[in-house]
């Protein structure tokens, strides 16, 4: 993640990029920001070799890019401001609920009220590009609750919000995407997350940053 206040980066997932760097003998790895919407393109067109930034896997994106065996188990989930009476599903009711562009966080919140008996429909929704413009329109009140990963959540966590363990669901599987031509280095990866995962290297680097146990569902 991006430290705003720095201009640095730091997470579990800036460690796992150092750790590949290490393993393939880079001294220096090149950062470079993305969103939703932009992670794919962003491969696809050679700029970057690969996305370490909580991007779900999907059958339908396994179509468009090679992925790696999930590092990271995640989960949807909510952030509200406290004090603002949303504690269920059925709470969302009329509420305006911010999402990224390009996310499958909608889709998601949408069949897991369903699933409550909440029927929530477009109106629903306000997408925004980035994530931090749906903070600022929590913030402004503009929406009433900021949909996406718990992960991405906690980062944007502050003395007026909270995040709502009470509404937790869709679990998202996290895998190192690279371009679909790249079998080579597609490969080279899942054989590295393997072993990590089995030598207890990632929940190393899970406790290290703080960062939750991989959600069960």
């Amino acid at each position: 993640m991006l430290d705003v206040r720095t201009g640095g980066y730091s997470g579990m997932e800036i460690d796992l990029a150092g750790r590949i760097a290490e393993e393939i003998g880079v001294d220096t790895v090149s950062f470079t920001p993305v969103t939703a919407a932009t992670h794919g393109q962003l491969l696809d067109s050679g700029d970057i070799d690969m996305v370490i930034a909580t991007f779900t896997i999907t059958d339908e994106r396994r179509l468009s890019w090679n992925f790696t065996t999930p590092y990271y188990t995640d989960a949807v989930s909510l952030l509200v401001k406290k004090g603002s009476g949303i504690e269920s599903y059925a709470d969302l009711d009329g509420k305006r609920i911010g999402v990224s562009t390009g996310s499958t966080s909608r889709e998601a919140l949408i069949a897991a009220a369903a699933e409550n008996g909440v029927k929530l429909g477009a109106g629903s929704f306000r997408e925004y590009a980035t994530y931090p413009e749906i903070k600022a329109a929590l913030d402004a009140r503009r929406v009433d609750a900021f949909c996406v990963d718990g992960s991405i959540l906690a980062g944007y966590l502050d003395s007026t919000t909270e995040i709502l363990s009470s509404v937790r669901f869709s679990p998202q599987n996290y895998g190192i995407a690279t371009k679909l031509s790249n079998t080579g280095l597609a490969g080279y990866l899942d054989s590295l997350i393997q072993t990590w995962l089995e030598d207890g290297t990632i929940d190393s680097l899970i406790q290290a940053n703080g960062v939750v146990e991989s959600y069960n569902q």
